[in-house]
């Protein structure tokens, strides 16, 4: 008697894997709208941390409601609500590159209602730093102003007829008949700080310490501030025709 085995293969059943949905990319605008988010987040964060009062619509960037996350102070940290002086006097430092940066982002936005005021929130840190600096950082922040008021003139030449005010919808701050005007005052302003500038960068040049590299990279930073200023008085002078 012969008896025979069958034996039966069993195949494991595979399930397919799931095609992941393509995601669309995001557009110019999605990027700087993000970028917009976390530049608010940094300057109030910065803004809560240098004792400065937030404020909603007087020309500083909006601030949000942040909660301060800082580590458990230990017997001789400073207190979650009083940051050390050395980190006070950091953000005091670099708000303005934060409120210019917030500027930037809302022209690069076509959104030169609300960037001039960004730009100006920074002249008032920017001028008490220079007038307590000296030397090359004296000439640094002189510079930055000038560029700064450069912005502020382009911002408001491009809102193209009057300048809202932004605290409510149709509201005017500056007439289109008087932009001409405004943007001059914030030209000639900017006109003086070069001087003072140039004269500051003069001076620095003439001290011993100062390095050549950054005597150098500094020089050329003016020289192109000095071109953009050049550059507003064809575009006031289309102002002031129209």
């Amino acid at each position: 008697t012969t008896t025979t085995t069958t034996t039966t293969t069993t195949t494991p059943t595979t399930t397919p894997t799931p095609t992941p949905t393509p995601t669309a990319p995001r557009s110019d605008d999605e990027d700087l709208g993000i970028a917009l988010e976390n530049v608010e987040l940094a300057y109030s964060v910065m803004a809560s941390c240098a004792g400065l009062e937030e404020t909603d619509d007087s020309g500083q960037p909006p601030a949000k409601k942040v909660k301060m996350e800082h580590p458990a102070p230990s017997s001789d940290a400073p207190s979650p609500d009083a940051p050390s002086p050395e980190y006070k006097r950091w953000c005091l430092e670099h708000l303005p590159r934060v409120i210019v940066g917030h500027g930037d982002l809302l022209q690069s936005l076509s959104l030169p209602h609300k960037s001039y005021r960004s730009y100006l929130a920074a002249l008032p840190l920017l001028t008490a730093m220079s007038s307590e600096a000296s030397g090359l950082e004296k000439a640094t922040l002189l510079r930055r102003t000038v560029d700064c008021l450069v912005c502020v003139c382009e911002s408001l030449l491009d809102c193209g007829g009057d300048v809202l005010d932004g605290s409510a919808p149709g509201v005017v701050a500056i007439p289109s008949g008087d932009v001409p005007a405004t943007v001059l005052g914030y030209y000639t302003e900017a006109r003086k700080r070069l001087q003072e500038c140039i004269y500051a960068f003069g001076s620095a040049v003439s001290e011993k310490g100062a390095k050549d590299a950054d005597v150098k990279e500094e020089k050329g930073m003016v020289c192109q501030v000095s071109v953009l200023l050049m550059g507003l008085e064809p575009r006031i002078r289309e102002a002031e025709g129209r």
